[in-house]
């Protein structure tokens, strides 16, 4: 403390006087009384003191004590006096730079004109210079532009304003230096001042500086920390909401599920109910509750598959084949499979080729015919009073094919636009109850027209009507044949047209039936006995196996195997590998009711040439077993096929494969 170090100064000057004082006593004792006597006994020293007076001698006495003292004095108060405070100075200033070089944070002392003082070692280390590159110069140099070329200006207007706002001198703040790689380090500045009234050129600048590198960083980590944990906060948020949404789309999906299997399935159970007990049921009752259970179970066929279908495109897994396809034909047959509905309805249907079309586009044939039967069937379906017209065109540069569905129905609101292409939704639950449907088939179109490069898009107005437009890639035009079709026409006049029936026999040809279910066996084994097929039935694969093998030596053979896939022992896929393994080519036509994407062709890469998915149709059934009956090769001695049945297999996997 200063009032400490001035009390000990003092109280060392005291001792210091009195020893100088009892040292100049006794010396000047010592000279009066030997050294004076001993000079004095020199003749010319006793000429002069017999030649002056007393008063003289006397003053040459004094001045010779006074010289005798001045030397003598003068060493001991430098050693008493001041090499104790040169000592004590030296000590101080060596213990306040040791205090400084201690300090954590970086001090920094500048003068009025800003030139650097001293500084610590920690001013050393946060900035990269040595001592001697600072002392002396600007402080400037430490501060990135603008501040460095404004710095003097602001500590000259504050020295001359001696304002008590300055913008640095009192504050702790925060700002960005430089250092000597030019790099900018973030570093919290606290300035005070030494203020000299009588000597202003003396005012000086303490500047206490501490590196703020690793706070910022932490700072930094903290902040995108925090950032990501929002980040990883909103996708929760956004899982959740996404859940919810899926709990209640699962909710809903059930309960639609639930409405459209038990709606057809009461018809099912009821009127076959009816038609076991009632047995004073007539002829046509029964007929009226067959059709019914018939219908129903085509209503349950198209939910299954609609549901399969959306399910394969929104899990991605749906393939889209690209095929040369004739739209115009397409268009005009799917028109022609409407047409009687169209005319039960009381409704007009007309195809109009805008402009040149080109014959062929490279697209999926049986997806463009789902889709324009879904569009145009509701076309149909919510029309009461009008027409369907059916407009097609061709937008040659973006290499996209247009057909627009127009009708007179009763229209949607923008509201029911919105919801129109979410699965299990209708413009309104009402539509439901008085039009039928799932509400599945817009939405699976959409997901499909976009899979097949275009989209599907609405215009409509409540109660006048709605306009479907239908977009598809057509693939390269660049040498396609152009035509533009005249139009054609359908009045609710026009005669019915009547599916003939199939009048092709199955006379004379054995089908080996490798199926477990009972029911399948009694059904299909009805539909081909009456279509003239002989039937053999082989519970699961193995015996299948067995029978041809057993067959073959026997000097027999099967004409056709209808192979089911999933049997107890022995699989379809096994069933087939081990027939064509042993050299067995008959035809094998699978039966599954597996018709996810990759089913079919895990048939073909077991060996079978042909591919029908259950529930059977009838129809189709008979027309496959005819189409092979007509491949039929010669058979070889050995009671299997000859080898050239390998050609026709391998050509009907290709062209020839239905899928029901």
């Amino acid at each position: 403390m200063p009032h400490v170090r001035l009390k000990h100064s003092l109280r060392h000057l005291w001792k210091s006087a009195i020893a100088t004082s009892v040292v100049i006593f006794f010396l000047e004792l010592i000279v009066m009384l030997f050294i004076v006597p001993q000079i004095m006994r020199f003749p010319f020293l006793r000429d002069i003191q017999n030649n002056i007076s007393l008063n003289t001698l006397f003053v040459i006495e004094a001045l010779i004590d006074s010289l005798f003292l001045a030397l003598l004095v003068v060493p001991l108060l430098w050693f008493f006096l001041v090499r104790p405070f040169q000592q004590t100075a030296a000590s101080e200033q060596a213990h306040h730079q040791a205090i400084l070089e201690a300090a954590p944070n970086g001090i920094m002392v500048i003068n009025s004109k800003g030139i650097i003082q001293s500084v610590n070692s920690s001013i050393l280390s946060i900035f990269g210079y040595k001592e001697h590159e600072l002392i002396g110069h600007n402080v400037s140099m430490l501060t990135p532009e603008p501040i460095r070329s404004q710095h003097d200006g602001y500590l000259r207007r504050y020295l001359k304003a001696r304002s008590t706002h300055s913008a640095v001198v009192g504050l702790n703040i925060e700002i960005q230096a430089i250092r000597k790689d030019d790099t900018l380090v973030w570093i919290h500045l606290a300035v005070g001042e030494v203020y000299n009234k009588e000597n202003i050129s003396s005012q000086l600048f303490t500047g206490i500086i501490h590196d703020l590198t690793s706070e910022k960083e932490a700072e930094q980590k903290i902040n995108e920390y925090a950032k990501q944990l929002e980040h990883n906060n909103t996708r929760l948020r956004e899982a959740l909401q996404q859940a919810e949404i899926a709990t209640r789309s699962k909710n809903q999906f059930l309960a639609n599920m639930s409405h459209e299997l038990r709606t057809p399935l009461t018809a099912i159970l009821g009127f076959s109910e009816m038609a076991l007990h009632d047995s004073d049921t007539d002829l046509q009752a029964q007929n009226e509750a067959l059709q019914a259970i018939h219908s129903s179970g085509d209503h349950l066929l198209t939910l299954v598959n609609d549901i399969l279908d959306l399910s394969k495109v929104e899990t991605g897994i749906l393939a889209i084949e690209s095929i040369k396809l004739d739209p115009w034909k397409v268009i005009t047959e799917i028109l022609e499979i409407l047409k009687n509905q169209a005319q039960k309805a009381g409704l007009q249907i007309a195809i109009t080729c805008i402009n040149e079309i080109p014959q062929t586009i490279v697209n999926d044939p049986i997806r463009l015919r789902q889709i324009l039967m879904n569009v145009v069937g509701n076309a149909i379906k919510f029309t009461q009073v009008g027409r369907i017209q059916v407009n097609i065109s061709c937008e040659k540069d973006s290499q996209t094919l247009r057909f627009d569905v127009i009708d007179t129905g009763i229209g949607l609101t923008s509201k029911q636009i919105e919801y129109i292409f979410t699965p299990f939704n209708q413009a309104d639950p009402s539509m439901t109850r008085e039009f039928g449907g799932t509400g599945l088939g817009l939405s699976i179109s959409q997901k499909l027209a976009r899979l097949m490069g275009g989209d599907i898009t609405i215009d409509s107005t409540p109660n006048k009507g709605s306009t479907f437009s239908i977009f598809i890639g057509t693939g390269d035009l660049a040498h396609a044949s152009w035509i533009q079709h005249r139009d054609t026409n359908t009045t609710t006049h026009s005669p019915l047209t009547v599916k003939k029936k199939n009048t092709q026999s199955l006379e004379g040809f054995t089908i080996l039936l490798a199926e477990d279910g009972l029911t399948n066996q009694k059904l299909i084994t009805r539909i081909l006995e009456k279509a003239g097929a002989q039937i053999h039935l082989a519970v699961n694969g193995h015996i299948a196996v067995n029978m041809v093998r057993q067959a073959a030596k026997a000097g027999q053979c099967f004409d056709l195997i209808l192979m089911d896939i999933q049997m107890p022992e022995m699989d379809g896929h096994t069933a087939t590998r081990t027939l064509r393994e042993a050299d067995f080519q008959l035809p094998i036509i699978a039966l599954t009711a597996h018709s996810m994407v990759g089913d079919r062709d895990k048939c073909f890469e077991a060996g079978c040439d042909d591919y029908q998915t259950k529930p059977i149709n009838r129809q189709h059934l008979i027309e496959r077993c005819v189409h092979w009956k007509q491949q039929k090769p010669q058979k070889s001695a050995s009671g299997g096929f000859n080898p050239t049945g390998q050609t026709l297999k391998g050509k009907s996997r290709s062209n020839s494969v239905l899928q029901v």
